[in-house]
């Protein structure tokens, strides 16, 4: 993982953050790098309690 909604994530704890930081139901932008290319896709938030 690279960035969430544009912001760049550099490890888990900041990727978390960048999550926790939204809603469930909005959708997010995620882009990784994966075999050297970017790709970027949108993510539903849901909630789960546990």
């Amino acid at each position: 993982m690279i960035r969430v909604e544009g912001e760049r994530v550099t490890d888990g704890i900041a990727l978390i953050v960048a999550i926790r930081a939204h809603q469930p139901g909005e959708t997010l932008s995620f882009t990784v790098r994966r075999n050297g290319q970017e790709r970027t896709f949108d993510v539903v938030l849901d909630a789960e309690v546990g």
